[in-house]
């Protein structure tokens, strides 16, 4: 994963450019989601947060996850998703919970 201002860069693209027709104030609410997400990631176990990479960042499926976490498929699966459902709780903890996060 290429890391950028100690960001991974598919994450920093996430940011919306004005240019996209976002408003500046548009654009302080999703780096304060932003900031966010990065805590609870931080907070997260280094495996939970290795397989959302692979899922999320890195786009793999959950085959080609399991391949590289050395495990099999349906063991990638349940992992992706128990991680999911931590990060999810801890964004829930974090002050402002999951407002601006979920649809």
């Amino acid at each position: 994963m290429k890391i950028e201002n100690g960001m991974p860069l598919m994450l920093e693209e996430m940011i919306p450019h004005e240019e996209r027709g976002w408003r500046p104030a548009s654009l302080g609410e999703c780096a304060a989601e932003i900031k966010r997400l990065r805590a609870a990631l931080d907070e997260m176990d280094p495996t939970d947060r290795e397989v959302l990479a692979l899922r999320h960042f890195e786009q793999l499926t959950n085959g080609e996850a399991a391949l590289v976490l050395g495990i099999q498929e349906r063991a990638a699966a349940k992992r992706y998703v128990r991680a999911l459902k931590r990060l999810k709780d801890l964004l829930a903890s974090l002050p402002a919970g999951l407002t601006g996060l979920m649809p």
